[in-house]
């Protein structure tokens, strides 16, 4: 037996290829990093010695790569949600329909969430009622103001005097 050093073998365009691909990735890494560290991105490109518009296309590329495993993951979550629900309502559904008050009221949870989950609910509209004498409030609260105005202004009335007649107003 020799003891002669193993030969390997290497593609020559392939490690070129990796060797670029290697030295690209790094970049990228070094571009993210000195904007995560609060860089601009003239500062990055000045600092790692490629134009500018390069620059953002990495981080523009970083950032879509970021959304699109989220997204992939909420998706994933959401599918494992919505499977659970599928148990859920299954098992309850049929109590429901029998009268079961308690499944009733469970399915009714259950069918709530998933709309959420899904984005099924459209928004909400909230009509708000003022109360019948709303005018009359808001100009008692306008005079209020308007004469503690007049009061700081001219120096008659004392800033714990003012204090008092608010609270005072409001009980």
């Amino acid at each position: 037996m020799t003891d002669a050093p193993e030969q390997k073998v290497y593609n020559h365009k392939s490690s070129k290829t990796d060797a670029k691909r290697i030295v690209i990735l790094k970049r990228n890494a070094e571009i993210i990093a000195l904007r995560n560290a609060g860089l601009t991105t003239q500062q990055i490109s000045d600092r790692v010695h490629i134009h500018r518009s390069e620059v953002c296309r990495t981080i523009k590329a970083y950032l879509a790569e970021i959304r699109a495993e989220g997204w992939h993951e909420a998706e994933m979550l959401r599918s494992r949600d919505n499977d659970t629900l599928d148990q859920l309502q299954a098992k309850y559904y049929p109590l429901a329909m029998q009268g079961d008050r308690k499944a009733g009221e469970l399915v009714l949870k259950i069918l709530t969430r998933r709309a959420m989950l899904n984005g099924l609910d459209a928004a909400q509209k909230l009509e708000i009622e003022l109360p019948s004498d709303y005018d009359l409030i808001k100009k008692k609260y306008q005079e209020l103001i308007e004469r503690k105005a007049r009061a700081l202004m001219t120096v008659e009335t004392t800033a714990s005097e003012i204090d008092r007649d608010l609270l005072s107003y409001g009980t």
